[in-house]
Parts: structure tokens; sequence; C-alpha cells
């Protein structure tokens, strides 16, 4: 097996005044070598836990290694193991479209965040396929922040 070091980034354009706090949580899609099925959405519960592979739930070989805050945003550093196989369901590989084995191929952060206005705080998420820019208005109306980019995700070698 070889060990990969994964990262995930996102940042986020909160108004004025918000506040902003990231979970120390992670969803992202990898290949997994235990239930040899590609692009399975692994949850990260926590710092240091071991990985879950949904929807079977079955402990996956990685875990979040690192989470740090960024000013409006979070970097994200898990580790994992990757060997190559074929995936069980789809051997043939065309529903993948070319898509790196091995490699991370989407992620969902999440986080709260207070108003400025009325100092609810409600939770959000963000992720890397969905349609940008947006923003996001708290029950009040007062914007919360604006979603301009998509998350940064890639591996290296460990």
């Amino acid at each position: 097996m070889m060990d990969r070091i994964g990262f995930a980034e996102f940042e986020l354009e909160p108004v004025s005044g918000a506040v902003m706090e990231i979970e120390r949580s992670l969803e992202v899609s990898l290949d997994c070598v235990v239930c040899q099925r590609r692009m399975r959405t692994v949850i990260f519960p926590s710092i240091g836990s071991a990985g879950r592979c949904t929807p079977t739930g079955h402990e996956f070989p990685g875990h979040l290694a690192r989470v740090t805050a960024l000013a409006c945003g979070g970097r994200y550093e898990f580790n994992y193991h990757y060997q190559p196989f074929t995936d069980r369901k789809y051997p043939t590989e065309e529903r993948y479209g070319g898509v790196e084995k091995g490699a991370p191929r989407w992620v969902r952060f999440y986080f709260h965040i207070r108003c400025s206005r009325c100092a609810r705080v409600s939770r959000h998420s963000v992720q890397t396929n969905l349609s940008r820019p947006y923003r996001i208005k708290c029950d009040c109306g007062a914007v919360l922040f604006a979603d301009l980019a998509a998350p940064r995700l890639g591996w290296s070698v460990g």
C-alpha cells in the first residue's frame, strides 16, 4: 500500500462582523482499498480518528491529521492508504471518465457562523460540486457569507 497525504482548503467571504468557526471534521471522496470501490464518501469525524467509508460504514484506512483555521476558512490534512485495484461494481472504468485512481475527487466542509445583525449561530457547509458564486443569508435576512471559489483539493505521496 502507498501512504498518501491529502489536503483540502476552502475560503469564504464573510460579511463584516460575522464570526465563523470551522468544524474539525471532513467528508472527502476517495477510492477505498477495503471495499474496492472508487470515489466513496469517506467521513473523518475528528482529528486522529479513523475514517468511515459510506454507505457501508466500515473503517477506512486513513485519518484526519490536522485542521488549521484560516482567516476566512480552513485547511485540512488527511493521511490515507491506497493501492491500485479494479472497482468491484464497475470494472471497466468507463463510469469514472479518466478520474485519476487514488486521488481525492470531492470534499465537504462544515462550519458555524454568527450573524453580525441578529447574533444567531447557524451551521453551513461548502463543497466542491456547487455552482458558484453564491451568497447565504441568515433567517433575519442579513447576508452571512459569499462562496466565490471551489475548495482546493490534492494529494502527494507520504
